[in-house]
């Protein structure tokens, strides 16, 4: 008999689709060959452990909890979102900013203005040579 074929019937007596057919040639073929219902066997512990292990272990009425805690959330609204992020995102970034103007400034030649020092603009004279 085709390995496949066998190897098909085991899959299919695993997961209970067999039909009448096959279900009295499966035991036909573990009748006759001690190799077959071996397979069988093997397949069919190795199922059952499985099953076991996937199946998760939780106390009585965790998805009745689980279902209330969704029920009973409320809903945050844009405004709260911002207000709660707000002092996360924006303080550094500013802070970043300001790291960045200082820099500039220490940078930048002494005979720049304060505000063309802070945002690395370029002074007059540098535009004359270029535009020049």
């Amino acid at each position: 008999m085709n390995e496949d074929y066998i190897n098909d019937l085991i899959e299919k007596s695993l997961d209970k689709t067999l039909t009448q057919t096959e279900k009295l040639e499966l035991e036909h073929l573990c009748a006759q060959d001690s190799q077959v219902k071996k397979r069988l066997a093997e397949a069919k512990e190795v199922s059952l452990k499985i099953n076991d292990e996937e199946t998760p272990k939780f106390r009585a009425g965790f998805s009745n909890r689980v279902m209330r805690r969704i029920q009973n959330q409320k809903s945050v609204s844009f405004d709260e979102l911002l207000a709660q992020f707000f002092p996360k995102i924006v303080a550094p970034a500013f802070a970043a900013v300001c790291l960045v103007m200082v820099s500039n400034m220490l940078m930048a030649s002494p005979q720049a203005d304060l505000v063309d020092a802070l945002f690395a603009l370029p002074d007059e004279s540098s535009f004359s040579l270029i535009l020049f």
